[in-house]
């Protein structure tokens, strides 16, 4: 048989696609020896309640009072989106080519700037 000089491929997406916001990752080693990439989006921590007052046409006027969970500090919450899991060799492939993206929208926008 002899071998072919291109392959074609096809996207198609599934029902349940969809795009997540990412912030950061977090992950390692699985313990099969895979690399698992948990993507998160960071974000205040959401207060526990609200208290609004109605003004007397009926609207919401200012907030009145905010409770929350852990009232010492400031939180930060790391929500979880995705898990990815891959091989060693694919999480290499996949970093490259996202090293390559960022640097293509890098020296775009750096263009953009300097008009």
């Amino acid at each position: 048989m002899d071998q072919p000089d291109h392959v074609n491929f096809r996207y198609v997406t599934d029902d349940d696609y969809r795009i997540v916001p990412a912030s950061g990752v977090h992950g390692g080693m699985t313990p099969d020896g895979q690399v698992i990439a948990h993507f998160f989006v960071e974000l205040r921590q959401l207060p526990e309640s609200v208290t609004h007052e109605v003004s007397s046409n009926g609207k919401l006027s200012d907030k009145t009072n905010e409770t929350r969970r852990d009232a010492e500090g400031i939180w930060f919450e790391r929500r979880l989106s995705i898990g990815v899991v891959m091989s060693a060799e694919k999480a290499r492939s996949i970093g490259k080519w996202l090293i390559e993206k960022a640097d293509e929208v890098k020296q775009a926008t750096q263009g953009e700037e300097e008009e």
